[in-house]
């Protein structure tokens, strides 16, 4: 059993560092017999953790949270926009300015909304920027915004290594958020208003290593 689930274990980083594999990739790595890793990879397949593609090519089913350890899969940022309040910045252009300094490559920004705070950041909307607007109400609904929130996670973490920030936007939203970002193994940060200091409340190393001890 414990040589299953190292095993599954080394199958899925070897997967996510190279974004995509084959068997043969997979052996060259692991010097296992071909019926083994086919066996192995058929319960990877079979648990939802991988997807195989045509002609025997596999790739994580989500990209969060192991596409983290590779280069090669893209990372995209999913945070709440709240109303303006006076504020002369957006809270998620700093978020990501910080992200920056700290050597994480954004490809794919999406920002969740209600109408009425969209509209108080018009000069910063442009087509880079994903928006996926939700009445007021169901943003303050616990059950409907974690509803609404659990769908944009699983569009975005098919294909990105998303980082969740719960700074902005109403506090149902953002509890919503952390709920489904942290059952999604995403890392989770928040932006201190005073400070400007960005805190990881789950970092990268603390979800993909969480996330690692659920393979079985």
């Amino acid at each position: 059993m414990k040589t299953r689930r190292r095993r599954c274990r080394d199958i899925l980083k070897i997967v996510a560092m190279k974004g995509k594999a084959s068997l043969g990739d997979i052996r060259r790595e692991l010097n296992a017999p071909p019926s083994t890793l086919s066996y192995w990879l058929n319960v990877l397949v079979w648990k939802g953790l991988l997807t195989k593609e045509g002609k025997g090519i596999y790739r994580l089913k989500r990209q969060t949270p192991l596409g983290f350890l590779s280069k090669n899969i893209p990372k995209a940022y999913v945070g709440l926009v709240g109303m303006r309040l006076g504020r002369e910045k957006p809270e998620w252009i700093t978020a990501l300015e910080k992200l920056s300094k700290n050597c994480f490559i954004i490809e794919k920004v999406v920002l969740i909304s209600s109408p009425k705070a969209l509209s108080e950041w018009e000069e910063y909307h442009n087509p880079s920027i994903e928006w996926r607007v939700f009445a007021e109400d169901v943003l303050f609904s616990p059950k409907e915004a974690e509803k609404c929130i659990r769908k944009v996670l699983e569009e975005v973490a098919e294909t990105h290594a998303l980082v969740a920030d719960i700074t902005s936007g109403p506090r149902t939203a953002g509890i919503s958020l952390y709920r489904v970002a942290s059952e999604f193994y995403a890392p989770i940060i928040y932006l201190r208003e005073d400070t400007q200091e960005l805190v990881w409340i789950k970092t990268v190393e603390e979800i993909v290593k969480d996330y690692l001890k659920t393979v079985k």
